[in-house]
């Protein structure tokens, strides 16, 4: 009985790290779009659904183990993270598409602008993997490290928007793209806040506790 708990939990284990992998991959994909590298947008699109459909996969899965194998103490905690992580993931995927959706109407504005926000992706995508990597590794110095990186994205969330005023107060050609740039890195700052929940629920798995 226990090695099939095992087995399910790997299982569950690999599933959520594709879900995670899934989210890097577009967030990947917006960042392309911002960069004007490419266009993304029906990528982005594809790997939303392909995200709801894991989430859903996941769920059932979890459902399954509480069900019939009732587990407690350590083996409770892992798969109640996993309920609480997949919810935030799925968020990520919801967002990136509503960020690629607003990435024409930011075309107008400079480079030194788009920066920031680039930046953020790219902060959210690396908090994100290691959120993932302290679950599956039980790492908890990774995991309390993805939290405090939380900090850098808020930072740059009200850089971007003290920029912005400036602009809107210096009569910039480009408001209305402005305002679309603010919602832009509103929505990164959240997709933070998913990662540092996904970071706070792998460190509950690990040690029992909730502190947020």
């Amino acid at each position: 009985m226990r090695k099939f708990y095992e087995e399910e939990l790997f299982l569950l284990n690999q599933e959520l790290f594709y879900m995670g992998k899934l989210c890097e991959e577009i967030l990947n994909s917006v960042t392309a779009d911002l960069k004007g590298e490419a266009c993304e947008y029906d990528n982005v699109r594809n790997l939303e659904a392909q995200i709801d459909e894991k989430e859903r996969e996941i769920e059932h899965r979890c459902m399954k183990l509480l069900l019939l194998q009732q587990p407690v103490a350590q083996d409770l905690r892992n798969v109640s993270a996993a309920l609480k992580m997949i919810s935030d993931l799925e968020r990520i995927g919801d967002q990136a598409l509503d960020i690629d959706e607003l990435i024409p109407y930011v075309e107008k504005m400079d480079k030194d602008n788009l920066g920031i926000v680039i930046s953020m992706v790219e902060q959210c995508r690396k908090m994100l993997a290691e959120s993932i990597t302290a679950y599956i590794g039980t790492d908890v110095v990774l995991a309390k490290k993805v939290v405090d990186e939380d900090d850098i994205v808020d930072d740059l969330y009200v850089k971007q928007k003290n920029k912005l005023i400036c602009l809107f107060e210096e009569g910039h050609p480009h408001a209305q793209a402005g305002l679309d740039l603010l919602i832009i890195a509103k929505y990164l700052e959240r997709i933070a806040d998913h990662c540092t929940n996904v970071a706070e629920w792998a460190l509950f798995s690990i040690e029992g506790k909730r502190e947020f």
